[in-house]
């Protein structure tokens, strides 16, 4: 099993826009725009004769949080980005919004070699 968790909240920290990144909610409503995150999905996907895991689907889920509908949207271009760079596939997306907060789910996702660390469509 292989986790991209750390690789992804570091790229994501690297977003200079977003005031704060931390997993599933913002840390502070006061303190937006904000990008959160969580690993979505890890299942075996395949495995070699000898019952080694060859390899793992993975899925993760990125929020945008912002007040205004730019800044939601500014982010999620660079998030976009900064994950299909090295290997993972937006799968979805959708525009939420509720009591002032604008707010942007993406869900990216991949085929990843735990050896290599390798990511696959």
């Amino acid at each position: 099993m292989i986790s991209l968790s750390e690789q992804i909240y570091g790229i994501l920290k690297t977003i200079s826009d977003a005031k704060q990144v931390s997993f599933f909610y913002p840390q502070s409503w006061a303190e937006l725009p904000a990008v959160t995150f969580y690993e979505q999905q890890n299942q075996e996907y395949a495995r070699v004769d000898n019952g080694h895991e060859y390899l793992t689907e993975v899925a993760y889920q990125v929020d945008i949080w912002a007040k205004t509908p730019e800044d939601c949207l500014r982010i999620a271009a660079q998030v976009n980005d900064k994950l299909r760079e090295i290997g993972l596939k937006r799968e979805f997306a959708a525009d939420l919004y509720d009591n002032g907060i604008h707010h942007k789910t993406i869900r990216f996702g991949g085929l990843v070699q735990p050896d290599t660390e390798r990511i696959y469509q």
